[in-house]
């Protein structure tokens, strides 16, 4: 398994990882999940099917290093015919691959799944995307319960945007501070402290529906969830 796996998993829109992994056999796919963290084990084991989720759950039961622990849980068989197509993949690449794989079917099934990962990378790219104002003002806006168009940006400074509300029924203005690490939205109040300490609700953010749809996740310290899902159309 490629060590930036997991990695990629995180950042794929959760559909599209959930079908890809849909195609990856069980034992692989529990070796992910041991590295992939909270929330986004979750979110992923729920959007697959039932005998995958049992299939997860079931082999990290066995002790380390036994046979129950790295076995798999599917059969597939290959045609002795498939040589020939494999070869027409290019001999380099058969060969680079072939290297790191001892058999025909290891060979055929890690090509498979690097041709998968690849063909969902290329689609994950080409989908929309939402910029870092568009994150901030959606955040906030899903954290005090406002209309994320009314949240607008007056000023950046280096990786902080600066966010203005202006409460509709009387002009009062609120001010916010916002900046992104990776999918987590780090805020404050202006003049107030970043929401960074370990006591403090975490709040995450993550494209969905092909790039369409931006979701809003606030972990609370008491172990709840809330999450808020909006459309591109409400959002710009």
């Amino acid at each position: 398994m490629g060590a930036r796996e997991p990695e990629l998993i995180t950042l794929m829109p959760r559909e599209a990882a959930a079908k890809l992994l849909a195609g990856v056999s069980a034992d692989r796919v529990a070796d992910i999940f041991h590295q992939v963290r909270e929330p986004h084990c979750s979110e992923l084991l729920d959007l697959l099917d039932p005998d995958t989720r049992v299939n997860i759950r079931r082999l990290p039961e066995y002790p380390k290093d036994t046979a129950g622990s790295i076995m798999t849980t599917e059969f597939a068989s290959v045609p002795s015919t498939y040589t020939d197509i494999i070869v027409e993949f290019g001999t380099e690449c058969e060969e680079t691959i072939r290297r790191k794989c001892h058999t025909p079917m290891l060979f055929v099934s890690r090509l498979i799944t690097f041709t998968m990962l690849t063909a969902s990378i290329s689609l994950t790219s080409a989908a929309p995307s939402f910029e870092v104002e568009a994150i901030c003002r959606t955040a906030i806006a899903s954290i005090m319960g406002r209309d994320p168009k009314l949240m607008q940006v007056t000023l950046t400074a280096g990786d902080v945007l600066f966010l203005t509300y202006v409460r509709p029924m009387d002009n009062f203005v609120w001010t916010y501070r916002c900046r992104i690490e990776g999918n987590r939205v780090v805020w404050a109040t202006e003049p107030g402290r970043w929401r960074d300490d370990p006591k403090d609700d975490e709040v995450f953010y993550e494209v969905v529906g092909a790039g369409k749809q931006l979701r809003i996740i606030d972990n609370h310290r008491d172990g709840s969830s809330t999450k808020q899902l909006f459309d591109r159309d409400t959002i710009l």
